[in-house]
């Protein structure tokens, strides 16, 4: 079974975001790190898993994709290393900009 297009960019943040989450030594960075890990798990994992599609609406996901490119540009200003803070904005834009139909499936 081939990776669905939002999986892969939920992949894009959690991956750089993870290794944020491991590195810095802020509270506050850490607990963005980790929400932004839980946002994106939920929206790339969302048609996988059964249950996660039965609790997320459109209107939810949309909701969520938009919260979490909020969530990964406030993570990339407070991030040292500006390479994953590129990809958390990169991959958090591109499913934000899926979720609100602007890319194709």
């Amino acid at each position: 079974m081939p990776l669905r297009i939002d999986t892969v960019f939920a992949a894009l943040q959690i991956v750089p975001a993870v290794i944020a989450l491991v590195q810095v030594g802020d509270r506050t960075t850490k607990l963005l790190a980790g929400a932004l890990i839980a946002v994106a798990a939920w929206l790339g994992l969302r048609r996988e898993l059964h249950f996660l599609s039965n609790a997320t609406s459109d209107t939810l996901y949309q909701i969520l994709a938009v919260a979490g490119a909020t969530l990964a540009v406030v993570l990339a200003v407070r991030l040292k290393e500006r390479i994953g803070g590129t990809l958390i904005i990169t991959g958090a834009a591109l499913l934000a900009a899926h979720a609100l139909g602007l890319l194709g499936d």
